[in-house]
């Protein structure tokens, strides 16, 4: 056999056991033409691989399976003639219009005689998509970094090689954007290093993690404040770390620090009493204002409930503390507080909600201003009954002084005609007039002057014992001439002697005004009927007349100044109008009580009571 024979044969035997490797080859196999590209011949991997049949594959070309274009495997192709073998990533497209990750390896091969190129398709479209996730992975690292401004790094102790994240690079600033173990133990500060130095070997020595904040000169000379935190793998023998920068959160906590202190400072320089409680009405919060309210220590007031001091309990109870809560607007209200000491105080109260859920209140003593106001409203409704005073002093002065002497003076003139001309007729009559006017004048004065010693404060107060029999006896006589000049009987129906604890002169004023009374307003040829009933503790005396009464409208005016109540007698005389009011102030002095009974054109009875002991307004 010649030579070139066996070289032929040769070549056949290679080229068939290529083939088979070639048939039977688990991965995709494809044989293309090195000129034109068209596919010639495909392996059962492959046909399984894309989903056409062998012949289908035969009519393609190699860039009819890329998504590339076919100038750019013309490229590849034209590469791997070159230099023998090209590996390339790129995508493919299936029968069923899918696309797979695959890697190309090109290369030439001489098959009868003819130059071709074999190609070798593996799917890498796992490996990609692990590839993609490991990348999307360190991404979301880096932007969770960027995001908490944090690190991470690693130290391998055997090597002492160190790596670490992007972020740990960033919060070090380090030079050069390179950390390792002896530059990344420059950056803390001097007086933080003995304490790093103590927990990286208590990590070592005994697995003690740790989780320590620091401060750090970074690269860039800043002084940043450093959360770290480690752990070590001890069958690696690495120590594994993370960092943050806490500079921001420092600041902020600093900040925050200084605006409670000075919170703080305001509530205990408030002038006012400080609470804060919970939804519960459990006090949190209070200042040394409110315990100086209170009287209970600060220790004390943290264990007690709102309804514990506050007498009012509406204010404890849940509904008005959630309408509190709801309403977000300060709320002010007045209240009465329990001190510990069982005293009842006026308090103003300022409360407002929090949004946690808390409320708080500024509270103010106000009894002293409460009194105040008591005392200003009780000394204007005094300086209302003293300008009344002044208007019916006045009105008298001007009006029932100037009615009588006004008589005596024209029936004086009068008198003093007829008396130069000697004519005496009716000159009995005219100084019976004078008379009559000039009794009112005097009665009227002494009215005035009593009424007006009582309301500056002037009139004595001297109560004895004495007998209130004699004192009615008194007065009866001193006006039973009125009384018989009208025909009017006065009827006594009293004990022998009925003793109290009275002052003579003001007693005596009361009969004289209220029997004078009694005869201007009966009738001629009426009665009189004055009594008195002694009871346990108390007299009572009565004096009743069958005259005029007085309309119920009438009756509430008797009593009062500014209600000037006045009105003719049945012989037209006339009254002041302050008699009843002066009998009821020394009455009352006695504390005593003064009241009428009466009923139009059926008369009056006028009632008051002397108590029999002592115990009198001095």
């Amino acid at each position: 056999m010649k030579k070139e024979d066996v070289a032929h044969e040769g070549e056949e035997e290679r080229d068939e056991l290529f083939l088979n490797l070639f048939e039977y080859h688990s991965a995709v196999q494809l044989i293309i033409d090195s000129e034109s590209g068209q596919i010639i011949d495909a392996n059962e991997a492959a046909t399984n691989f894309y989903g056409w049949t062998k012949d289908q594959l035969k009519l393609m070309k190699m860039w009819d399976l890329t998504t590339d274009s076919s100038t750019k495997i013309e490229k590849w192709i034209e590469l791997a003639a070159a230099n023998d073998l090209a590996y390339v990533d790129c995508q493919h497209r299936l029968a069923d219009n899918s696309t797979r990750d695959v890697e190309i390896h090109i290369s030439p091969v001489e098959l009868n005689g003819n130059r071709q190129f074999h190609v070798s398709i593996h799917d890498i479209s796992k490996r990609k998509q692990a590839e993609k996730l490991m990348a999307l992975n360190e991404s979301r690292l880096r932007q969770a970094e960027i995001a908490s401004k944090s690190g991470n790094w690693e130290l391998h102790l055997d090597t002492q090689e160190m790596f670490a994240s992007e972020g740990a690079v960033k919060i070090y600033d380090a030079p050069e954007n390179h950390l390792d173990y002896n530059t990344i133990k420059q950056f803390p500060l001097p007086e933080y290093r003995p304490l790093l130095d103590q927990a990286l070997n208590n990590l070592l020595k005994h697995g003690t993690n740790y989780d320590l904040e620091f401060k750090i000169k970074a690269g860039s000379g800043r002084i940043k404040d450093i959360h770290s935190r480690a752990t070590f793998d001890r069958d690696r023998r690495i120590v594994f770390g993370i960092i943050q920068d806490i500079t921001e959160r420092k600041h902020n906590e600093e900040i925050l620090k200084r605006s409670e202190e000075k919170y703080r400072s305001l509530i205990e320089l408030a002038p006012d009493a400080f609470f804060q409680g919970d939804e519960e009405g459990n006090f949190i919060t209070v200042n040394d204002k409110a315990t100086e309210l209170t009287g209970f220590s600060c220790e004390e007031l943290l264990h007690l409930n709102m309804s514990d001091l506050f007498v009012s309990q509406k204010l404890s109870q849940k509904p008005l503390r959630y309408d509190l809560l709801k309403s977000g607007r300060t709320i002010k209200t007045e209240r009465e507080i329990k001190r510990k000491d069982g005293e009842m105080i006026q308090v103003e109260m300022n409360s407002k909600a929090m949004p946690d859920g808390t409320y708080q209140s500024f509270i103010r003593d106000i009894s002293e201003r409460k009194k105040a106001e008591k005392s200003l409203m009780e000394n204007e409704i005094r300086l209302r009954q003293l300008n009344a005073t002044k208007d019916k002093f006045f009105s008298i002065i001007a009006h029932d002084l100037k009615s009588p002497f006004n008589s005596i003076i024209g029936f004086t003139n009068l008198l003093a005609e007829q008396i130069e001309e000697r004519d005496y007729e009716g000159i009995e009559k005219y100084v019976s007039i004078i008379q009559h006017s000039a009794q009112n004048a005097m009665d009227l004065l002494l009215n005035l002057l009593e009424w007006s010693r009582t309301q500056t404060g002037r009139t004595e107060f001297n109560p004895e014992y004495v007998d209130s029999v004699s004192l009615i006896n008194e007065t009866v006589a001193l006006l039973n001439d009125l009384a018989q000049q009208k025909s009017i009987s006065i009827v006594k129906e009293i004990p022998h002697d009925a003793p109290v604890f009275a002052d003579r002169y003001m007693i005596s004023s009361v009969l004289r005004n209220l029997i004078s009374n009694a005869i201007k307003f009966t009738h001629p040829g009426g009665q009189i009927i004055i009594s008195a009933r002694q009871e346990a503790k108390k007299l009572q005396i009565e004096v009743t007349d069958n005259g005029v009464g007085i309309s119920e409208t009438s009756q509430d005016k008797l009593f009062r100044i500014e209600e000037s109540y006045s009105t003719l007698g049945t012989l037209n005389e006339k009254g002041t109008g302050l008699g009843l009011v002066l009998c009821k102030e020394f009455v009352e002095k006695h504390l005593g009580e003064l009241w009428v009974e009466s009923e139009e054109g059926k008369g009056s009875r006028f009632i008051f009571t002397i108590p029999k002991t002592g115990n009198h307004k001095l």
